[in-house]
């Protein structure tokens, strides 16, 4: 799993990295990256990024899947940037 993140940080749900629960490592091409080994632990931007993510949405980090019969409201990115999964 690799990312391609240039203004997040690595902080934010849409970067696959974090999203999975994973660090990124050192295939990513992230620029600025927090989403790292240094930024974790007691007191880390990382871990004060994912309780915040945990207290608005507790099923964040949980795999996100589609019901087919739903559908998906995706207009002009046509799912490309993964918001609907």
């Amino acid at each position: 799993i690799t990312c391609k993140c240039s203004k997040s940080k690595c902080l934010k749900l849409y970067c696959d990295c974090f999203q999975q629960g994973k660090l990124c490592s050192v295939e990513c091409q992230c620029r600025n990256c927090k989403n790292t080994e240094a930024h974790s632990g007691p007191g880390g931007i990382r871990t004060l990024a994912v309780a915040e993510i945990l207290k608005r949405r507790p099923d964040a980090f949980e795999p996100r899947t589609r019901d087919l019969d739903q559908g998906c409201n995706c207009k002009k990115n046509r799912c490309l940037k993964k918001y609907c999964i």
